[in-house]
């Protein structure tokens, strides 16, 4: 138990060291001249600076997987459910009708306005593009992808609608796009330092 609270330790002090470092300073490549380091060391350097992106991207991904994953499983859940009407109007008929599955009774009824088809599309198309960007930001993060972060926050972004996902859905939709961008700058800003100058 030690062990995980001291690496958990380590590595918030090291997301916080790698978030106030200067990216023009970090970002200096060996190939550019680190002065009075070998190679090997260079190298580590180069990998401790991917761990801390890749940590800082599943941080500012994380909460907002988690809102997504929460609202794909109710919707299933609701989908899937043989007591719950979909298409119902005002005047009580029922578009999609009740979905019966075997012979047990239902305790409790329930209905929607909206259609199964129109559940399933605003599913998809809210918190399951937002889970998208989040496993697409994280991925891209580790394998340095400086495009497919950049992509991965305008999609995060865009999904920031609160009449969509709620207000707290918003900030941390909005917390994972600012913080894939931040990253995104810091990888594009390593490549520009790291390039060969002419």
């Amino acid at each position: 138990m030690f062990r995980w609270r001291r690496a958990a330790w380590d590595a918030a002090l090291f997301l916080i060291d790698f978030m106030t470092t200067d990216p023009d300073v970090a970002a200096i490549s060996p190939h550019s001249g680190c002065v009075g380091r070998h190679g090997a060391e260079a190298r580590n350097e180069k990998k401790s600076m991917l761990l801390a992106r890749t940590l800082l991207a599943v941080v500012f991904a994380l909460p907002v997987a988690v809102l997504a994953i929460r609202a794909v499983t109710q919707d299933l859940k609701e989908l899937s459910d043989p007591c719950v009407a979909w298409g119902a109007s005002d005047s009580g008929d029922f578009g999609d009708g009740f979905h019966h599955r075997g012979e047990a009774p239902c305790t409790q009824w329930s209905s929607h306005n909206e259609t199964r088809t129109w559940a399933v599309t605003r599913m998809v198309a809210f918190p399951g593009l937002i889970l998208l960007a989040a496993v697409l930001g994280i991925c891209a993060v580790a394998c340095s992808l400086r495009r497919m972060t950049f992509i991965a926050a305008i999609l995060m972004l865009s999904e920031a609608a609160p009449l969509a996902i709620g207000l707290w859905g918003m900030l941390v939709a909005l917390l994972a796009g600012g913080g894939f961008l931040y990253t995104g700058y810091r990888i594009w800003n390593e490549e520009r330092h790291s390039a060969p100058t002419p």
